[in-house]
């Protein structure tokens, strides 16, 4: 957890929020990684915190469905406007690259 919490802005790590009592789908919430602009390259990674967020997926027991009808276990949204992402990740932070959660 420790090292988790270093990749993350201000150490706050993946934590789960809610889960429905009746379908066992989950929210989770935490701060951007300090992956920088690293993320483009694939690099900024932490394996800790990419194992962290795959153990809080698998506390949600049922996979959403995609617009062509398969299914995504999982998403990460970020509700920052695009820009201020962009802007984060030249001050050292930035978003999650879904190509190494998944």
């Amino acid at each position: 957890l420790l090292e988790a919490a270093r990749f993350r802005s201000k150490g706050r790590i993946p934590t789960l929020s809610w889960r429905c009592t009746d379908s066992g789908v989950t929210i989770s919430r935490c701060a951007q990684p300090l992956s920088g602009l690293r993320v483009y390259a694939g690099a900024g990674r932490n394996r800790c915190d990419e194992a962290l967020v795959r153990g809080l997926w698998a506390s949600s027991a049922v996979p959403m469905q995609t617009a062509q009808g398969g299914e995504q276990p999982h998403l990460i949204l970020d509700c920052r406007p695009f820009r201020n992402a962009q802007a984060n990740a030249v001050a050292g932070r930035g978003f999650e690259n879904m190509a190494v959660y998944g």
